[in-house]
């Protein structure tokens, strides 16, 4: 069966897979390579690097592609021992390993200690950086 819609390097589409995890409907992933029945995409705001049938992938609107654009530009990406927030969760938490192409997630731990084992997995989206400058040790 061949595919009618096209696709062009630097182009953005989101992927239509009616199995797709709730947490990874609509986002929007970058076009970086076109091969004749796969995509190679890059991801705008969150998710990982892939490739994926065409039949899967749709063209962005402009309205999913500004607003992906836009969150990109307001979240800079974190690194290791970083203290952000986690949207869910109270308190301050570090950083502790970032995505490396196999998972999506950002590693977190409480701030402080913990009594447990109290890890939290994260997307970035879900987290504010905070400036060290503004923690204050009590």
């Amino acid at each position: 069966m061949s595919h009618s819609i096209e696709f062009a390097v630097g182009e953005y589409v989101v992927i239509e897979d009616p199995f797709l995890a709730d947490n990874m409907r609509g986002l929007v992933y970058k076009v970086a390579k076109v091969n004749p029945r796969q995509l190679h995409v890059d991801p705008v705001t969150a998710g990982r690097a892939g490739v994926l049938p065409k039949t899967l992938a749709r063209h962005a609107t402009p309205t999913e592609r500004d607003a992906a654009l836009a969150t990109a530009a307001k979240t800079p990406p974190l690194s290791r021992g970083a203290v952000v927030t986690v949207a869910g969760f109270e308190g301050h938490y570090v950083v502790l390993s970032l995505p490396n192409g196999k998972t999506i997630w950002h590693i977190t731990a409480p701030l402080g200690g913990s009594t447990g084992d109290r890890h939290i997995k994260a997307l970035r989206e879900h987290m504010t950086l905070i400036d060290p400058a503004r923690i204050q040790i009590a």
